[in-house]
């Protein structure tokens, strides 16, 4: 068998910047999925965006920093005062050591979302997360039976290789790989148990949000002959103003974008299988 790659972009909906910079790597480069933030503030824009364009998208559920699709009067306990959604760490910590999530309103948020983009009139390929929430203990039996009920066929599992380090990233992302690679291996059987089949490989949490051309050629080297592979990316085009408030990610949106529109990537991946998307999808897990 060949090797399938997925070359996916996440954030949809995040800004329009980044709307228009998935649609460009999809267009001109090797992008052939994407995930829609419902809660994204270019939600709407973005929809109407895909309406225009042949992408294949999922839902990229958020439970943290954006504004959630709810009035904050009924979640209470996912958002601050503000009406936001918690930090990434003080979900973790209210979802794990206080317990103070409820998650009666995490199932409520998350069929909201799922709801906004069916509304939307959205053919969902895939269920990923923000910050990959959707593997965290406690909310990935959620997740799998909101995508279970809607009929769903495929799932992130990022469980990135603990032999790939792409290059040495800084201990936090090295850690930050970890909690990830171990809550996504205790969250495979309750997706497979829901019906729900993932890539057998997966690739972009070392480099996330920096991915460059030799990275992706990296990548391409290290993946496995005959496997469904999935590589994650943020392209994005430049935009100070809107992009503002995510400046603490350090992601080089317009840098990432310039390597997916690379002529030289192409040939590469050619040579070693095909690029899909996850509607392409037919195989069975292990």
């Amino acid at each position: 068998m060949t090797t399938r790659f997925i070359v996916h972009a996440d954030d949809f909906g995040l800004a329009e910047s980044v709307n228009r910079g998935i649609v460009t790597a999809a267009e001109k480069g090797i992008v052939r999925s994407t995930s829609i933030m419902a809660c994204g503030r270019a939600f709407e824009r973005g929809v109407a965006l895909l309406q225009k364009h042949s992408l294949c998208v999922g839902i990229h559920l958020t439970l943290d920093e954006e504004t959630p699709v709810l009035p904050p009067g009924r979640i209470p306990s996912l958002v601050t005062s503000e009406g936001h959604f918690h930090s990434r760490s003080n979900l973790l910590k209210r979802l794990l050591l206080s317990r103070s999530i409820r998650l009666e309103e995490v199932y409520a948020e998350l069929e909201a979302q799922f709801q906004r983009c069916i509304d939307a009139g959205l053919k969902l390929s895939h269920v990923d997360g923000h910050g990959h929430v959707h593997v965290y203990p406690r909310i990935a039996p959620i997740v799998a039976e909101l995508a279970k009920r809607l009929g769903l066929a495929n799932v992130r599992i990022p469980r990135e290789s603990l032999r790939y380090w792409g290059g040495g990233p800084s201990p936090g992302r090295q850690l930050n790989k970890l909690i990830v690679y171990a809550f996504s291996a205790f969250s495979e059987s309750t997706f497979r148990s829901a019906g729900l089949a993932s890539p057998a490989r997966f690739y972009g949490i070392s480099h996330g949000g920096r991915v460059t051309e030799q990275s992706l050629q990296r990548m391409l080297r290290h993946a496995p002959e005959g496997a469904v592979v999935e590589i994650m990316c943020h392209p994005g085009f430049e935009d100070s103003q809107a992009l503002l408030p995510y400046q603490a990610w350090n992601y080089t949106w317009q840098s990432e974008l310039n390597a997916l529109l690379s002529t030289r990537l192409p040939p590469l991946f050619a040579a070693r299988g095909s690029l899909v998307s996850f509607k392409e999808l037919h195989y069975e897990n292990p």
